[in-house]
């Protein structure tokens, strides 16, 4: 099902809907790559990295997770990428999030 992790709105729409068809997975993709030197990142750019792919990852799994546990099964998978795992130059802001995905999925 497309959402857009970033409103709310479609969020809870989509959660409803997937609840009616009676899900049983919620995949994790979310997330987008920000490149370039930290330095020249600004806040407002690194606050929507890690909002995107951190939080609102993290809104999305929680959002069914009453669902779950009243049905009492239900599966999150999280797709990070390899920056999750390793680092590359120019991608700090991108590899924060995705080893944070990473961490909180372990």
């Amino acid at each position: 099902m497309p959402l857009d992790v970033t409103n709310q709105g479609q969020i809870d729409h989509a959660v409803q809907a997937a609840i009616s068809e009676g899900v049983d997975v919620v995949f994790n993709n979310a997330g987008y790559d920000l490149m370039g030197p930290l330095e020249s990142i600004s806040n407002e750019q690194t606050l929507r990295q890690v909002d995107t792919n951190l939080l609102d990852v993290i809104c999305v799994t929680m959002a069914f997770i009453p669902y779950f546990r009243e049905k009492q099964s239900g599966l999150f998978v999280a797709t990070t990428s390899i920056g999750g795992l390793v680092d590359f130059p120019m991608a700090s802001a991108y590899h924060a999030t995705k080893w944070a995905i990473e961490g909180r999925a372990e």
